[in-house]
């Protein structure tokens, strides 16, 4: 039983480090299963040339129960965070026109140039302008009103 116990926490860590590769959340839980299996097996299954030493069991699984909400807690947030690359960055950023926009011409945004056609009518080299939607390489952006 003792060395069924030792394998099943290692098979266990290595379906838990498995789950970061995969993402599907069944490796987790057979990890999680295994694991508790494993304690458990050292726990009853002891005999008189192997004591289980109890702090350190408790040790072991605080530890690694914590590094997991750790690291679930972290890939929530991550995954409730913003996109931040892609064209989804580019809507409500500011630009800078480098032609006469009427309606198409071309801005500069963050050191490129890029196509664009205004919905706001013509517009002035040099003026800003704010970036509505991207469709594929071309912005269509609105220029921005003065207060």
């Amino acid at each position: 039983m003792l060395p069924l116990g030792i394998v099943l926490i290692a098979l266990g860590v290595i379906l838990i480090i498995g789950e970061f590769f995969t993402g599907s959340g069944l490796l987790a839980g057979m990890g999680i299963v295994c694991f508790i299996a494993g304690i458990l097996f050292l726990i009853f299954g002891r005999t008189a040339t192997f004591q289980v030493n109890w702090w350190m069991l408790a040790l072991i699984s605080v530890f690694v129960i914590g590094t997991l909400a750790f690291i679930v807690q972290r890939t929530r947030t991550s995954y409730r965070r913003q996109v931040t690359t892609g064209k989804e960055d580019l809507k409500g950023k500011m630009a800078e026109s480098k032609t006469l926009l009427n309606p198409e011409g071309t801005v500069l945004f963050q050191g490129e140039l890029w196509n664009a056609m205004s919905i706001s009518g013509t517009v002035q080299p040099g003026e800003e302008v704010v970036i509505i939607r991207v469709d594929g390489l071309k912005l269509t952006v609105a220029k921005v009103e003065k207060k």
